[in-house]
């Protein structure tokens, strides 16, 4: 028998039961779509984490922190913390280009904000950066006629826009140049919604003159010196002994990252490269995809199980037939093409049907998500993004596990002997 014949022969069967190869049809389109929509929203959230992670990362550089979950970083020991002391070592390393300093004030701090026709006092974290971690303008970085210059990352004002904006009469939506130069007032030391002041609350009147994503997402960034003169007027203040949060090592050499990594270890602080907190936001976003994928596969098995038993249904029903057809010399490789033709048929135009699904499925809830999410700066261009490769492998992988099933359940028709059936 000719491949056509085969072919004509299967599209037969499938035409005597057809409320079965629509169950079955039904059944593989449903779960080819939910694969498509799963594994293309998977991709959206991976690129949507690990965005914030690219567009803060410093070239040939390590990131250092504090182990705040170590004892020693409580107790009065410098040991554990990393201070002046330890920052020095690492820029004695011949490794070392460049060291950015990141300081935490961990005492409250209240604004007094008057932007945008409106006024009001909040409690913001306040931080003290070295210029380096400036992107640009760290000229204007500096304190002039006792207004201290101030730096904002991006997110905040992606907080602004989505929380406050369309609530100001005539803002629905502010350019991050809109706020360069606008007043503050920061007290230092005194908190706006809790009982807690320090004896002489420190006033100081401040600008916002830079816009960086390198600096911490929320909160006012001043200079490292600025928040050194604000510790030294709360009192206590030891330059040496100062925990900093995060320092940012830059390597003279790509090639000397991974010597200078090692060295910063054996000082016992836990050095990573940006790719390598990449990394660890992928783990997060494997265990997510891996979540969708084992919901996707139980649409799919259950689609597959459906084809296994209509496959060896029809054997059964077509056991005369086949009795027929061997006793005619028809080879056992043949009988069962007619039956994996059957699955193929079906489980090729359902799997058409179920990407076309996916793709209109996944444009529909792309569209419903971008319209809701807040207009920011870290906002993907889209929440599915699928690719011809993907299409392909979809598609590649619901025809083998229709293939194979066909192939398992049709299986028993070459031990099937016709003489010894009723």
């Amino acid at each position: 028998m000719r491949i056509v014949d085969i072919f004509k022969f299967s599209l037969r069967l499938l035409k005597t039961k057809k409320a079965r190869s629509f169950l079955i049809i039904f059944s593989i389109f449903v779960s080819t779509g939910v694969f498509f929509v799963f594994t293309s929203f998977s991709q959206g959230v991976e690129k949507a984490l690990l965005r914030p992670i690219l567009e803060t990362s410093l070239p040939d550089s390590l990131i250092v922190r504090n182990n705040y979950f170590s004892l020693d970083f409580l107790s009065n020991s410098e040991e554990g913390k990393l201070n002046q002391k330890v920052i020095d070592k690492i820029k004695n390393f011949p490794e070392s280009k460049s060291i950015s300093r990141v300081l935490t004030l961990k005492f409250p701090s209240s604004l007094r904000i008057s932007i945008f026709g409106f006024s009001f006092d909040t409690d913001s974290p306040i931080f003290g950066v070295d210029p380096a971690l400036l992107e640009k303008k760290s000229e204007n970085f500096k304190e002039k006629d006792e207004i201290i210059p101030t730096a904002i990352s991006p997110r905040l004002i992606d907080l602004f826009n989505s929380s406050f904006a369309e609530s100001v009469p005539g803002i629905s939506h502010l350019e991050s140049d809109q706020f360069i130069d606008k007043n503050l007032e920061i007290i230092f030391g005194k908190s706006t919604f809790l009982q807690f002041n320090v004896k002489e609350p420190l006033k100081k009147k401040a600008k916002i003159k830079v816009i960086s994503s390198k600096i911490p997402p929320i909160g006012l960034s001043v200079p490292m010196e600025s928040a050194f003169e604000v510790l030294k007027h709360m009192g206590g203040f030891e330059k040496d002994k100062i925990a900093f949060s995060q320092v940012f090592i830059q390597a003279k050499n790509p090639k000397q990252l991974p010597v200078l990594k090692n060295k910063i270890n054996d000082l016992g602080f836990k050095a990573k490269t940006f790719e390598e907190i990449g990394e660890e936001i992928l783990s997060l976003t494997t265990i997510f995809s891996l979540t969708l994928l084992i919901a996707s596969f139980l649409f799919i098995f259950i689609a597959l199980v459906l084809l296994f038993s209509m496959i060896s249904i029809s054997v059964l029903e077509q056991k005369q037939t086949i009795g027929i057809l061997k006793a005619l010399g028809e080879s056992k490789k043949n009988v069962m093409l007619i039956f994996i033709f059957k699955a193929i048929i079906l489980s090729s135009l359902a799997t058409l049907i179920g990407i076309l699904l996916g793709i209109l499925a996944s444009k529909f809830f792309d569209n419903f998500l971008l319209t809701k999410f807040p207009d920011v700066s870290f906002k993907p261009d889209t929440f599915f993004p699928f690719s011809i490769k993907q299409i392909i492998y979809i598609a590649f992988s619901m025809l083998s596990f229709s293939i194979l099933s066909a192939f398992l359940a049709s299986w028993k028709v070459v031990n099937y002997n016709i003489l010894r059936d009723d």
